[in-house]
């Protein structure tokens, strides 16, 4: 591309915003905080300085590109904005230069923790596909192929967790596993409540119920109910 001076005709400040995004805020964030500033502004100049010293650049790009790190801030919405701390995936707040970084940390609206949800290291795969679900950008085919169990398992957990329904629809072994146990829960209860309520009915019932609020498939209110409701009918 270097080489090829059409290659440069549409280049724009946005997409060189978009690379320092992807390549070096990782780099930054894993700096403490209180050097992030610093750092963030040394990378830059010492861009600006390369890229406007480069015999490989045409003068014309360079001009179009005056103006890039010339602000502190990079950009409009991107880069390390901290009026922009925070993006939307679903009713969360989600820690926007930690998930660039490759950790995902979720807040409430009003910027609490979310009970139950600890921050997570995540993959590329995986912030990639929560980056699409912030822009509103359907999930392909493309995105779910490339994930391997692991990564499937933990945005379904993810989704599970912060209520985002469009990561249901990912293929994943813990879906399966608790779609057959709600399955097993409602044949086994029906045959109980029908009148068939031998040992062996009743034992595996039992396990299954106390799997279904163990794996918050069920509230507490619900298991005690259906307790209650075994005790009513003498089981």
């Amino acid at each position: 591309m270097y080489n090829d001076i059409g290659g440069f005709d549409d280049v724009k400040d946005n997409k060189i915003n978009e690379i320092f995004i992807t390549e070096l805020t990782p780099i930054i964030t894993k700096e403490k905080e209180s050097n992030q500033r610093q750092a963030r502004i040394s990378i830059q100049e010492g861009i600006r300085h390369v890229f406007f010293k480069s015999e490989n650049f045409p003068d014309d790009i360079k001009k179009k590109n005056s103006g890039i790190f010339k602000d502190e801030i990079v950009g409009t919405g991107y880069g390390m904005n901290t009026d922009n701390t925070y993006i939307n995936i679903g009713k969360y707040l989600v820690h926007r230069n930690n998930l660039l970084g490759g950790k995902l940390q979720v807040r409430s609206p009003n910027k609490n923790q979310v009970y139950g949800f600890k921050s997570q290291n995540i993959t590329n795969n995986i912030k990639d596909i929560l980056l699409k679900l912030n822009k509103k950008e359907p999930i392909s085919f493309k995105d779910v192929d490339k994930l391997n169990e692991q990564e499937k398992n933990q945005l379904y957990t993810i989704g599970k967790k912060l209520h985002v329904s469009e990561l249901f629809d990912i293929p994943s072994t813990l879906k399966s596993n608790e779609d057959k146990l709600k399955d097993e829960f409602f044949l086994l209860r029906g045959s109980l409540m029908a009148g068939n309520n031998n040992p062996e009915l009743l034992r595996k019932f039992k396990i299954v119920l106390l799997k279904m609020k163990n794996n918050k498939l069920i509230s507490l209110q619900e298991y005690n109910e259906v307790l209650n409701i075994l005790l009513e009918i003498d089981i």
